[in-house]
C-alpha cells in the first residue's frame, strides 16, 4: 500500500468537513443562521456531521495510540439563543459530545476538547453586523469580534503538547460577552 490508511481517513475527514462547512455557509442557497431551519437539518449540520467524522476518525486514532478531537462549538451552546434556538442546542450537544469523548477515551490517549466562540469576523456575521453591529459590539467588553486567526490559534494550541491535559474542555473565545 502506498498511501497510509491515516492518511486516507484524514483525507476523508477533510473532504467531509469541507461539504460541512460548505452547508453551514450555504444551506438552501441562504446564509445560514439557524432561523427558520428545520431542528433536523441545524442538528445534521452542526452536530450529527461533527459526530459521524470523530466516529468514524476514533479506530485510527486508538490504533495509532492516541490523537487529537477538537470541536468548534460556540457560545450559545452556554447561554443559549433567543432567535436561534435549535443552532444552540446544537452547540451545546456539541460541547456534551466532546466532553464525553474526553472521559471515555482519554485513558487511550485520545484528547478531545472544544473551542466556544463569540462573534467572530466573518461573512457569516457580515449582515448581523451590518444591521446590528453597534448592539453586538457593546455587549463584548473588548469591544471587537474575534478574528478568525485568533481562532485558529486556539485550536492549535489545543492540538499542540501544550493542551494535552486540557481533555474535556471548552476553551470560551468571546470577549467575555459571556462567562460562566
Amino acid at each position: 500500500r502506498s498511501t497510509p490508511r491515516g492518511v486516507l481517513l484524514g483525507a476523508f475527514a477533510l473532504a467531509a468537513a469541507s461539504h460541512a462547512l460548505y452547508a453551514c455557509f450555504d444551506l438552501l442557497g441562504r446564509r445560514y443562521t439557524g432561523h427558520g431551519l428545520p431542528v433536523a437539518r441545524v442538528m445534521q449540520v452542526n452536530l450529527q456531521s461533527a459526530a459521524d467524522l470523530t466516529f468514524l476518525l476514533l479506530p485510527a486514532m486508538r490504533a495509532a495510540g492516541g490523537g487529537r478531537v477538537i470541536h468548534v462549538a460556540s457560545r450559545a451552546g452556554h447561554r443559549g439563543e433567543t432567535e436561534a434556538i435549535a443552532y444552540g442546542a446544537s452547540k451545546a450537544a456539541l460541547i456534551n459530545l466532546a466532553k464525553s469523548l474526553a472521559r471515555r477515551f482519554g485513558s487511550e490517549g485520545i484528547i478531545s476538547s472544544a473551542i466556544a466562540p463569540g462573534w467572530v469576523e466573518t461573512d457569516m456575521a457580515s449582515a448581523d453586523l451590518a444591521s446590528a453591529g453597534d448592539a453586538i459590539r457593546a455587549e463584548i467588553p473588548q469591544g471587537r469580534l474575534a478574528t478568525p486567526d485568533e481562532i485558529a490559534d486556539a485550536v492549535l494550541f489545543l492540538a499542540s503538547p501544550m493542551g494535552a491535559y486540557l481533555n474535556g474542555a471548552t476553551l470560551d473565545m468571546n470577549g467575555a460577552s459571556y462567562v460562566r
